[in-house]
């Protein structure tokens, strides 16, 4: 619930700043509680067609993307499995559709949120690994001038050259446990011991660093854009349901119960 809470805060922060840190957290609260109180007095036949009607719901709003009305949608899925009921009856039942799409969607936010912290992770090691080549590359220059000079009063054997091995790495997908979303993992980089390379071999292995951390960047942009979307999508979902807990809070439980 904590996590869930400050997930909420943050979205209600970014798409509606009208509303303060508290009244947020009464709204979770009260959209919560509201869930598992018609979810108790929900007949079993009852809950198995919900459950039907949240999973065609949740395969539309997929699909759709931005193009769905996601009270509508809802309705929609709820009346394939009830047919004909009261509007109140309507939205008691379009509450638990979304509620379920709403935690579908909290956990899949909750995976794509931890790999980006790795990716972050990963970046900042890469850089930081990118400069120490850098330094290590400018320290050599240096060394080999040294002996180029000594050469002209001492002249010796040359090192021995030493091939730098390029590692290629594609990029791994990774599926959301809830709603199967796609979406990159960071790469393992796999870091080689450049004490004894050449200054050849050591320019060659910068750039194949760079190369990774443009890689790593490109994939942490795509990264941002899944979460901005899925930020945007579920900031909708919990104003739907904002919306209907106006009309529902009040439904008497007798109502709940005799819904078949």
């Amino acid at each position: 619930m904590k996590i869930q809470t400050a997930f909420f805060i943050l979205i209600v922060c970014l798409f509606a700043p009208i509303h303060s840190a508290g009244q947020a957290q009464d709204v979770l609260k009260e959209i919560t509680r509201q869930n598992l109180r018609i979810s108790k007095l929900l007949q079993p036949s009852a809950k198995q067609k919900v459950e039907r009607a949240a999973k065609a719901y949740e395969n539309r709003v997929i699909i759709f993307k931005w193009q769905v009305d996601y009270h509508r949608a809802a309705a929609d899925a709820v009346r394939g499995q009830f047919g004909n009921l009261s509007n109140l009856d309507i939205d008691v039942l379009i509450h638990l559709v979304m509620f379920e799409l709403w935690e579908s969607e909290e956990s899949a936010l909750k995976e794509i949120l931890e790999e980006m912290h790795r990716m972050n992770q990963a970046k900042k090691k890469q850089r930081d690994y990118i400069n120490h080549l850098k330094k290590q590359r400018d320290d050599l220059k240096t060394e080999m001038r040294g002996e180029y000079e000594a050469l002209k009063k001492h002249p010796s054997t040359t090192r021995a050259q030493k091939q730098a091995r390029v590692v290629q790495k594609s990029p791994k997908i990774a599926t959301t446990r809830h709603l199967g979303i796609k979406y990159p993992i960071t790469p393992a980089i796999t870091y080689k011991d450049t004490k004894n390379m050449t200054l050849v071999e050591l320019d060659k292995y910068l750039e194949e660093m760079e190369h990774e951390m443009d890689s790593l960047g490109g994939l942490s942009e795509e990264l941002s854009l899944k979460l901005q979307i899925m930020t945007e999508r579920r900031s909708k979902i919990i104003q739907t349901l904002s919306n209907i807990l106006k009309k529902i809070s009040k439904t008497s439980d007798t109502i709940i119960t005799n819904i078949k």
